[in-house]
């Protein structure tokens, strides 16, 4: 009965956010928020270059194994991976999958910040300034290609693009409210999620590595 009741759950939250008069978008949306529990083939990042569009959208981020500290006892299992973070793209998934958070940096990625952070002791890697910047903090030329390594063998994506609702900004990020907040317990995210258990811990797990590498 747990599943009945989170899906109700989320029928409610679903009017209540997007409102009554589109109940349609409601009923639209359903299908895309439950997309992430399917039996879906999740696919290798490194074989997206191919897939992905320049379009809106959205996309869940699978792991195996789960990184440390990270409790994934209620999280969503797909083919033996699990769904650990969801987001949006509100411009251009590619370039939010591939070139920010795949290829690119702790600065413009809270995704690898996060993992990172929880990566630092098993991959030897550390934040740290870049330059004088007290804000532009990544792990290093050599830590980020070790984190992009470890992402390629470690981790999966599912997305959905192609849908005409993801050109409203306002509506995409409604339904990733939606999502982090009723549907998934998703420990990576950090918007929208203070409620959930390893928000508090993840935070100060930042924090630490935040303050370690400006001390540096």
């Amino acid at each position: 009965m747990h599943w009945l009741w989170k899906l109700i759950l989320v029928v409610v939250m679903g009017k209540w956010l997007f409102g009554r008069d589109e109940n349609d978008k409601v009923i639209r949306v359903m299908e895309i928020v439950n997309y992430f529990e399917e039996e879906i083939e999740l696919e290798d990042v490194r074989g997206l270059v191919i897939n992905l569009p320049h379009q809106p959208g959205i996309y869940g981020w699978y792991f195996n194994p789960v990184p440390p500290k990270v409790p994934h006892g209620d999280c969503t299992r797909v083919n033996g991976w699990t769904l650990l973070y969801v987001g949006i793209a509100t411009k251009d998934i590619r370039q939010r999958i591939l070139d920010e958070h795949f290829h690119g940096n702790a600065y413009g990625s809270t995704l690898r910040l996060s993992l990172g952070c929880l990566l630092t002791d098993i991959l030897s890697i550390q934040l740290r300034r870049i330059g004088r910047s007290r804000k532009r903090l990544t792990f290093g030329q050599t830590g980020e290609v070790k984190l992009s390594e470890w992402m390629a063998k470690h981790a999966r994506v599912a997305w959905r693009g192609n849908n005409e609702l993801f050109q409203d900004k306002r509506f995409l990020k409604k339904l990733e409210r939606l999502i982090v907040q009723e549907r998934y317990s998703l420990p990576l995210n950090m918007n929208h999620n203070k409620k959930h258990p390893f928000y508090a811990q993840l935070k100060k797990i930042r924090k630490d590595c935040r303050k370690k590498a400006l001390r540096s």
